[in-house]
């Protein structure tokens, strides 16, 4: 006699079993959609806070008055990774103030040269500079007073300025000042003739 296929058929699942994997499954979207509400409120919470913060800005620069208030309200800018922050519109000088150490290395007259620089700037961005340098074609300098001037500052932060180093001695300087970031700035020489110079300026603690 032949026998017969026997099948075995999965066990089915408790009552029990079914109703904890519903509420399982339950929770699981609750928590979805728990986060998601929390996201959603956080983002729009701090897009009001921004929007609070600039009416604060664009009231007291009301109050201030004229097109100066207005070109140094802040406003409201997107990082690459989404998120928003608060950042003034353009460089100032006066955000220049402050004791700085310059550090600069190239092409002089006095051959392949080194200069540390260090100056305190005023709100106009002027201040007398001590330059001690090092080069391969003079002796080692270190003058306690020559004239440093920040020339022009573009509202994108680029501009010039310029440093005596004694009479009919000199340099011009292209600077460009970093948004948001006015701690550092960059300096290169591409005016000057037979100088090849090139640095970074540093705020002093």
């Amino acid at each position: 006699m032949a026998r017969g296929l026997q099948c075995h058929l999965p066990e089915r699942a408790s009552a029990a079993d079914q109703t904890q994997e519903i509420d399982m499954k339950a929770r699981m979207k609750f928590g979805v959609m728990l986060l998601s509400v929390l996201a959603s409120g956080a983002l729009a919470m701090s897009q009001q806070s921004f929007a609070n913060a600039q009416d604060e800005t664009s009231a007291g620069g009301d109050e201030a008055g004229g097109d100066e208030a207005a070109v140094d309200e802040a406003v409201v800018d997107e990082g690459v990774d989404g998120s928003l922050f608060l950042r003034p519109p353009r460089a100032k000088l006066a955000d220049l103030a402050g004791s700085w150490a310059i550090s600069v290395g190239g092409n002089t007259g006095c051959g392949l040269s080194t200069l540390y620089v260090t100056v305190d700037l005023d709100a106009s961005g002027s201040g007398s500079a001590r330059i001690i340098s090092s080069s391969t074609g003079c002796p080692p300098g270190d003058d306690p007073a020559e004239p440093f001037q920040i020339l022009s500052l573009n509202p994108d932060g680029s501009g010039t300025a310029g440093l005596s180093c004694g009479p009919a001695c000199g340099w011009v300087f292209t600077i460009q000042v970093p948004r948001s970031n006015n701690n550092v700035f960059t300096l290169v020489d591409i005016q000057d003739p037979d100088n090849v110079l090139v640095g970074t300026a540093a705020r002093k603690w």
